[in-house]
């Protein structure tokens, strides 16, 4: 229940934060996660900028607790 976990999200096509910047995504939010990096085109971006806006196959690495995970399942973006 108290578990940190770390996941990586592949960003694909039409979902909701694809083309918007980082600080108006709504992972925090939506997906109760953190976002700590991503990468994009094989390379790291480690604490991105808030402005930084989010591409189709950005895969997006999210810390957060066992809450993070079930919702991350329920919208199926974790297996």
């Amino acid at each position: 229940e108290n578990q940190l976990l770390c996941c990586g999200v592949e960003l694909l096509r039409d979902m909701p934060q694809e083309g918007r910047p980082l600080r108006d995504s709504g992972i925090k939010e939506d997906w109760k996660a953190f976002l700590i990096g991503l990468e994009r085109n094989l390379l790291p971006i480690p604490n991105p900028d808030k402005n930084l806006t989010l591409r189709q196959g950005d895969l997006l690495w999210v810390m957060g607790s066992q809450e993070m995970a079930g919702r991350l399942t329920q919208l199926g973006l974790l297996d």
